[in-house]
C-alpha cells in the first residue's frame, strides 16, 4: 500500500516498524555505549501497558535530529478550519485562557459549524516553529496587530537575551476533544465560559459530549500549560525532552518536562484547527470528573514530581538541567516505598490546594452562577479535598490495570525512577542518534523506504 501511494503521489515514504526500531536501538547502544535498559525503556512498551505512543514519539525524535518535524495522530484528517475571528497579529500569553471552545451534541453538528479551507498544514506551523521570539516580533505579518499586554517576565527575558525560541507548535482541533475528561471546561473564562453556561442544556452538552471546536483567534506564544499533541510541530534542531514512553498522558509529562528543564523554550499556538475523527469514543459520563479526582494516573505522578523540581532560570545548559531533573527523579524513586508515597502525597496535596484556590476564585468571580455549573465546581473541590485521605489514592489506576495493588504501588515508584534515568541519559542518546544519522544518512538500514 505504501509503495503504491508513494508511486501515485511521487513522494518518498519512510516506514519504521518493530523490527526497524529494534535494529535502531541496537545501533544506538553500540554507538553511544548506552545502557540497554534505558534504550529499551525509551523506545518500547517494556511492561506491556498496551499504550506506547510516547515510545514511538521518542523514536521519531531520534530518527530526525536536526530537522523541523510535524506529527499527527493516526485518527486525524487534513481538513483545516480557521478561527472564525482569524487575526494573524501575534499575542503573548503565559496562561492557558487564550483557547476558544465551542461544544456540540454530535460530530455532524461540529463539522457543519466550520468552513474548511485549502491550506498547507506545514506552512501553518512554520509561521512560528523554530523561530526566535525576537524574530517573531520583527515579522511584519505577526507584528501588525501585536498583543503584548500579557507578556511575562520569562518571555521578556527571553526576548531581550535573544535565546528564546518557539520549540513546539500546536493547532486546535475540530471533532473529538482528545481529553480524558471535560474537567478543563470548569475553568473556562470570557466568551468560552459564557457559551458553556448559556443554558443548562448547553452546559450538559459540553460536560458529556466529546465533540468540540477548539482554536485560538491569533498566533499565541505561551507557556507549556496546554500541551495537547493531536497535531504538533517540533524544532528538533536543538535538544528537546523525551516523552514518557508508556501510558496515556505522555503529552502532559512532555509539557511539564519542557517547562521545567528548558527555560528559553516556548510553545506556539496557531489559529487553525485540524479534524480529529476517531470512532467509538462515545460520551463522558455525567459525573466523571469527580471519579477522575478520586485517584491518579501514571502521568499525573510523573508530572507532579517534575513540577516539584526547580532551578533558577539561566542556570546550566539545557543538557545539564535535563540531567539534574533526571537525578532528582531517580533519588525520589530510591526512597523507601513509605517515604516515596509520603513525599508524593505532600506534592499532590500542594497541587490540589493550588487548583482549589483557582476554582474558588472562579466561583467567586461569577457569583456562584449558574447553579448547575457552580454545583459541579463545588463537588469537584470536595473530591479534591477528600481523595488524598484514601490510603490507596496514590496507586495510579492505569498501573492497577496491569498489576495487583501492592505490585502496582511498587511499579509506580520504579516507573518514576526509570523516567528519571531516561532524562539523565537523553542528551547522550540524542548525540548517538545524530552520529548514526550522519554516518548512515539516507542509506540507514533501520527504516524501510518507498520512493515515488
Amino acid at each position: 500500500m505504501l509503495q503504491s501511494f508513494a508511486g501515485e503521489r511521487k513522494v518518498r515514504i519512510d516506514y519504521v516498524g518493530l523490527e526497524e526500531k529494534q535494529a535502531f536501538a541496537h545501533k544506538l547502544i553500540e554507538e553511544g555505549d548506552l545502557p540497554e535498559e534505558v534504550i529499551r525503556y525509551s523506545l518500547f512498551d517494556t511492561i506491556n501497558s498496551g499504550c506506547s505512543i510516547g515510545a514511538n514519539r521518542n523514536a521519531l525524535l531520534l530518527y530526525t535530529p536536526g530537522e523541523l518535524l510535524f506529527g499527527a495522530d493516526d485518527d486525524t484528517e487534513c481538513q483545516i478550519a480557521p478561527s472564525p475571528r482569524l487575526n494573524m497579529g501575534l499575542a503573548f500569553n503565559p496562561m492557558s485562557d487564550f483557547m476558544q471552545i465551542w461544544s456540540f451534541p454530535d460530530r455532524e453538528a461540529a463539522l457543519q459549524s466550520v468552513s474548511f479551507v485549502n491550506k498547507d498544514v506545514l506552512a501553518i506551523h512554520v509561521q512560528l516553529l523554530g523561530r526566535e521570539l525576537k524574530v517573531c516580533l520583527a515579522d511584519p505579518a505577526l507584528a501588525a496587530d501585536l498583543e503584548f499586554r500579557q507578556v511575562n517576565t520569562r518571555q521578556l527575558r527571553a526576548i531581550v537575551s535573544g535565546d528564546g525560541r518557539v520549540a513546539t507548535t500546536f493547532t486546535g482541533l475540530i471533532g473529538d476533544s482528545g481529553m480524558p475528561t471535560p474537567l478543563a471546561y470548569l475553568l473556562l473564562d470570557h466568551e468560552s465560559h459564557d457559551r458553556l453556561v448559556k443554558s443548562d442544556k448547553e452546559y450538559l452538552t459540553a460536560m458529556t459530549s466529546r465533540e468540540i471546536f477548539r482554536v485560538v483567534d491569533r498566533p499565541v506564544i505561551g507557556s507549556n500549560a496546554w500541551c495537547v499533541t493531536t497535531t504538533i510541530g517540533f524544532d528538533n534542531r536543538r535538544l528537546l525532552p523525551p516523552f514518557m514512553p508508556m501510558f496515556r498522558g505522555e503529552d502532559d509529562v512532555y509539557g511539564a518536562t519542557l517547562g521545567t528543564c528548558f527555560d528559553n523554550y516556548f510553545c506556539g499556538h496557531l489559529p487553525y484547527a485540524i479534524a480529529h475523527l476517531p470512532e467509538g469514543r462515545g460520551y463522558y459520563p455525567r459525573d466523571y470528573i469527580n471519579e477522575f479526582a478520586s485517584n491518579l494516573l501514571v502521568c499525573s505522578i510523573i508530572a507532579t514530581c517534575m513540577v516539584s523540581f526547580s532551578l533558577w532560570d539561566g542556570m546550566m545548559s539545557d543538557s545539564d538541567r535535563l540531567r539534574m531533573a533526571g537525578k532528582f527523579l531517580m533519588e525520589i524513586a530510591q526512597m523507601s516505598q513509605t517515604d516515596f508515597e509520603e513525599y508524593l502525597r505532600l506534592q499532590v496535596v500542594r497541587m490540589h490546594s493550588i487548583t482549589i484556590t483557582m476554582l474558588e476564585a472562579h466561583l467567586q468571580k461569577h457569583g456562584g452562577s449558574p447553579r448547575i455549573w457552580a454545583e459541579d465546581l463545588e463537588k469537584y473541590i470536595d473530591a479534591l479535598q477528600t481523595a488524598p485521605t484514601n490510603p490507596d489514592f496514590l496507586v495510579p489506576r492505569d498501573m492497577l490495570a496491569l498489576y495487583p495493588l501492592e505490585e502496582a504501588r511498587n511499579h509506580s515508584r520504579l516507573f518514576v525512577g526509570n523516567y528519571g534515568k531516561l532524562l539523565y541519559w537523553w542528551p547522550e542518546i540524542v548525540e548517538a542518534a545524530k552520529s548514526l544519522v550522519a554516518r548512515y544518512g539516507d542509506g540507514a538500514n533501520f527504516r524501510v523506504r518507498f520512493s515515488g
